[in-house]
């Protein structure tokens, strides 16, 4: 990352072409004027604040990674024009694309696709930008009949929109809600795979461009990918737009109801098998990333199996936090909860051992303002007939519960993946997902402003690849916790925080890009949403948050 401000001499070029006069020790690939992100080919001005990214900022590389799509989605279409083909989610650090329609890629087709790409690199043909007005852009989306989905958003796109298209051909061009690379040269580390019935478009390391990252068959995602795309299905919904329609056509309602009860009936589905394994399963290990909904699922979960007969006892792994002054730093020097050994894994273990059992133990709440764990004579013991329920960040790790037998446990990985992109090519990262119901949260209930979300973001995410994401295979089951109707309800409430991010921020350029999300999809009203779901969890109004279970 660079930054100049523009003189005199330098006024009227592109802030590519400015960037290339310029001795840098890396790279760029994306490019800020003023704290906004802006095409390769945006004209400085005088005083202008000019920044460049290299693929190892975040920004680069989010740049380099929404470049490839573009490539990959270019190539498939020029090579097999008769599907309509879609990028989706990611699975293993690939993003993994197929035809919507059913169509099938073969092995000798991802071949191709992958041999195409690298011509067109090769000859460093550019990623030449057109900027239309808005009624233009949409006269272009007509000619696709994939993208009649493009076309519906109609005044909720910008007044001009910048389309890309490679090289001299015109006859496919494109939108994304941010900027592409200025030539297809900076794209040369990749892989296309084969991953039926579609492909995995393999990507570099951001913290070393030069490698990609290791594939792992991760079927239990592949599996929570095929049931989110089940209900979306039964909803009849494809992308964003289709909701949106049917939220103006007054059936917002509905769509929430029947997304919820989808949602209820898994939660159901886990529960029965648990009820009739119960001679077996002691534990019942509840994982998954920040702002993923866990907390509530842990209680949906202990409420089912109440219904089965059972009586089963919840804890948090929270509550067993080291005093702060024993707990781990990370590299800043800060409290490092989201390494393993914040836990007092000694204490811990103790008490599940005697549980299981059948000891009356205490158990300890861990106090967040003093930050010291207390012992309020609060006891528990376990019935014969139910298991423990234990709801924390590092519930998949092998180290917290190694007493325990694996036969014992049974391993819930709770997500949010996103279950509606916004148009075939833009897709919604589950990220984005989180930090909208983490900013919510923290604002309606934790008193933090917005900035402060994205400032403690970053070491968040960090924990999660530490501490979570590598065991997330270990789990019996994942469960999506995302709802289709999410993002359109938690717009009412996350739009007027993001539009506190002024123009002077580091977190500016974040905030837009979580705007421009939400820009597409109309607002709904949240009083349909049920007391008991999962997304009450991050706007209030709940009665999960409040019952002692």
């Amino acid at each position: 990352m660079k930054d100049f401000i523009i003189k005199k001499e330098d006024v009227g070029m592109s802030v590519y072409d400015f960037f290339k006069k310029q001795e840098l020790d890396f790279v760029p690939i994306a490019f800020s004027i003023n704290n906004r992100l802006v095409t390769h080919d945006t004209l400085v001005e005088l005083n202008d604040l000019v920044v460049s990214y290299s693929m190892t900022h975040k920004i680069g590389y989010n740049v380099y990674k929404e470049s490839l799509g573009f490539l990959l989605t270019y190539v498939v279409k020029s090579l097999l024009p008769a599907g309509n083909f879609e990028l989706s989610h990611t699975i293993s650090k690939s993003t993994y694309g197929c035809f919507r329609d059913g169509l099938l890629i073969t092995s000798d087709d991802a071949v191709r696709i992958k041999s195409k790409m690298k011509e067109i690199i090769k000859s460093d043909l550019p990623f030449k930008v057109k900027h239309m007005t808005r009624d233009e852009a949409l006269k272009v989306f007509e000619n696709y009949s994939n993208f009649n989905e493009k076309h519906q958003y109609g005044d909720k796109f910008p007044e001009e929109i910048p389309m890309y298209s490679i090289g001299d051909d015109e006859s496919f061009m494109d939108n994304y809600y941010g900027p592409l690379v200025p030539s297809a040269k900076y794209l040369e580390m990749f892989d296309v795979q084969h991953f039926m019935p579609g492909v995995l478009l393999r990507l570099a390391k951001r913290n070393n461009p030069n490698k990609l990252f290791l594939f792992e068959e991760q079927p239990k995602i592949f599996d929570m990918i095929e049931e989110t795309n089940r209900i979306v299905n039964i909803l009849e919904l494809s992308y964003i737009t289709s909701l949106n329609r049917q939220i103006i056509e007054g059936r917002g309602k509905e769509m929430i109801l029947i997304g919820e009860a989808l949602q209820e009936q898994k939660i159901a589905q886990i529960a029965k098998h648990i009820s009739n394994n119960s001679y077996k399963y002691q534990l019942i290990m509840i994982s998954g990333p920040s702002s993923s909904g866990k907390t509530t699922f842990s209680k949906k979960m202990k409420v089912s199996l109440m219904a089965h007969g059972h009586k089963p006892i919840l804890m948090s792994l929270d509550d067993f936090y080291l005093n702060r002054d024993s707990t781990p730093l990370d590299e800043d020097g800060k409290p490092d909860f989201e390494n393993i050994h914040s836990i007092d894994i000694e204490l811990f273990q103790d008490t599940l051992t005697k549980l299981i059992n059948g000891e009356e133990v205490e158990t300890p709440v861990f106090n967040f303002k003093t930050g010291m764990r207390e012992h309020t004579g609060n006891k528990i013991k376990k019935d014969k007939e139910s298991p423990i329920i234990i709801e924390g960040i590092h519930g998949m790790n092998p180290i917290l519960t190694s007493k325990v037998p694996r036969h014992m446990k049974y391993i819930v990985y709770v997500t949010a993946l996103t279950p509606l992109n916004l148009d075939p090519s833009n897709h919604i990262k589950t990220a984005d997902g989180r930090i909208i119901r983490r900013m919510v949260r923290d604002n309606r209930f934790r008193s933090l402003d917005t900035e402060k979300t994205f400032s403690i973001w970053p070491s968040v995410r960090k924990g999660e690849e530490n501490n979570i994401f590598k065991y997330q295979e270990l789990a019996d089951i994942h469960f999506n916790s995302s709802l289709p109707h999410e993002l359109n309800v938690l717009k009412v409430y996350a739009e007027p925080l993001l539009k506190t991010v002024t123009a002077d921020s580091i977190y500016y350029i974040e905030a837009q890009h979580l705007l421009n999300i939400l820009r597409f999809c109309e607002p709904l009203d949240a009083m349909w949403v049920p007391s008991n779901s999962i997304l009450r969890e991050f706007i209030g109004q709940g009665i999960m948050g409040g019952l002692d279970v």
